[in-house]
């Protein structure tokens, strides 16, 4: 696919859409990003994608190193949507994360189309009802529509990760106790919180603590 014709259909979305090279650089930033973010698209075409979404999750950053779409786009496979902070100039908000790659001409590397829906007010919303409920009664977790604690297995790293954690000890550390890379304890930390239906470290080691995996 041509340039001009990725950049026309990521203009014609409705949702707010970017598009990033293979070598991390925005080429197109629609209307709606410019609003979401509060940044015009004169500013950010042609900077690196990383310093412009400044994007977080529970575990931290998820640009640079952790991208996780750096890889898959050198793979070449599919990425399931994801939720993560972005920072904007009114401050940080939630978002929920479509990615597509596009093969485009000339390029040996498919670009990524990203595509994202605010989702501020139901992610801060559903963390406050969470800790509300954890701290209105000790040892109760909310339910939410994802598989049981009880059913869910954990690898051998990643409960050894969530053992480390719950014990304090911090990312780096864990690392160097593991023998892992600082991405691969992330990583872990990212499954466990998917399989747990967690929506943060805390939350995930109540949750497998409940349920007996720790």
């Amino acid at each position: 696919m041509r340039r001009v014709d990725i950049q026309r259909l990521v203009t014609g979305t409705g949702d707010a859409a970017f598009v990033v090279n293979p070598q991390g650089v925005i080429t197109a930033w629609n209307p709606q990003c410019e609003a979401l973010f509060g940044l015009p698209a004169a500013e950010v075409v042609g900077k690196e994608c990383g310093p412009i979404v400044q994007g977080t999750d529970e575990c931290g950053s998820v640009c640079g190193e952790r991208c996780c779409i750096l890889g898959a786009r050198r793979r070449r496979r599919p990425i399931e949507n994801f939720d993560i902070q972005v920072g904007t100039t009114g401050g940080p908000r939630w978002c929920s994360v479509s990615v597509l790659l596009v093969e485009e001409s000339g390029e040996s590397l498919p670009s990524s189309v990203h595509v994202l829906r605010d989702i501020d007010v139901h992610k801060r919303l559903e963390g406050m009802v969470r800790e509300f409920a954890m701290t209105a009664t000790p040892g109760a977790l909310p339910r939410q529509a994802h598989p049981p604690a009880q059913v869910v297995e954990l690898t051998k790293q990643e409960t050894n990760v969530l053992r480390l954690l719950a014990k304090g000890v911090g990312g780096a550390a864990i690392a160097q106790q593991l023998f892992i890379s600082r991405v691969t304890v992330n990583n872990h930390v990212q499954h466990a919180l998917r399989k747990l239906g967690a929506h943060s470290r805390l939350d995930a080691i109540r949750r497998a603590e409940s349920a007996g995996l720790l």
